[in-house]
C-alpha cells in the first residue's frame, strides 16, 4: 500500500469513529471531508 491509501484508510478511520460518537452530525461534517 502507497501513502496515499493508508491516508485514504486512516481518514476513513477518523470518520468512521466521528460518525459513531456524533449520529446524524458527524455524518454533515464527514460530507465535505469525503469531498475533499
Amino acid at each position: 500500500m502507497n501513502e496515499h491509501s493508508l491516508l485514504g484508510a486512516g481518514l476513513g478511520a477518523v470518520i468512521g469513529a466521528i460518525l459513531a460518537l456524533t449520529g446524524a452530525g458527524g455524518g454533515i461534517l464527514a460530507v465535505p471531508l469525503l469531498v475533499f
